[in-house]
């Protein structure tokens, strides 16, 4: 049931579910939908906690490639939310390439920090 749950999920947001992963994650690391299974987290609450569009959690669940910042900032978030350690060593998240990373950064943060820290979001229609 989960996985028709998923795979109606990345229909709807345009991705196709990448079942072809560019590794394959030990027996004890989990794949970041299973985080979802696990603990129902609300994809519009981490988004700005974790200083991302909600595209790129919509990517990670499908298991569609994102920078390993992106990751980072989304398993950080929800580390502190969960009150668990999740990161890229425990969490298999496929990572977009050296060279691709620069590019996919720039089109899907529209997030800036302010001097004094703060999150800026940027609003974008969804």
């Amino acid at each position: 049931m989960f996985f028709v749950v998923l795979m109606a999920l990345c229909m709807k947001k345009g991705v196709k579910m990448d079942t072809s992963n560019q590794d394959t994650p030990s027996s004890k690391r989990l794949f970041f939908p299973d985080l979802w299974r696990l603990h129902r987290f609300r994809v519009d609450l981490i988004a700005p906690l974790a200083q991302v569009p909600e595209e790129v959690i919509d990517a990670m669940l499908c298991n569609a490639p994102v920078t390993s910042a992106q990751a980072t900032r989304v398993l950080a978030a929800l580390s502190r939310v969960l009150k668990q350690e999740y990161t890229l060593d425990t969490v298999f998240v496929p990572i977009l390439a050296e060279g691709d990373e620069d590019a996919a950064e720039k089109e899907r943060l529209p997030y800036a920090t302010s001097d004094h820290g703060s999150v800026v979001q940027a609003s974008f229609s969804g």
